[in-house]
């Protein structure tokens, strides 16, 4: 509901606690880049939103009945680590 709902962006309070939740998750990625495990072209804004939208779509999956709960970690995660292009070297 969050996710969706853009009249909420102008509840400041919300929107600060959101903030407060997302912060520690891009100062992970902050060092994570720096550290050389994840990609320095990408803003860490960035791939933190993604994280936040590939759990949620995985929850939603689950909500429709398309997604076993226990596989959706696995999922979420290779989708993230791996992403979607296939091996085009075989």
């Amino acid at each position: 509901f969050l996710l969706r709902e853009r009249a909420l962006d102008a509840e400041h309070d919300l929107h600060a606690r959101y903030l407060a939740v997302d912060r520690p998750v891009v100062e992970l990625i902050d060092r994570g880049q720096r550290a050389g495990k994840l990609r320095m072209d990408l803003p860490s804004w960035w791939i933190s939103t993604t994280i936040f939208n590939a759990i949620y779509g995985a929850w939603e999956a689950i909500d429709l009945g398309y997604l076993a709960p226990r596989t959706a970690p696995e999922l979420v995660l290779s989708s993230l680590l791996q992403g979607i292009v296939g091996d085009h070297t075989k």
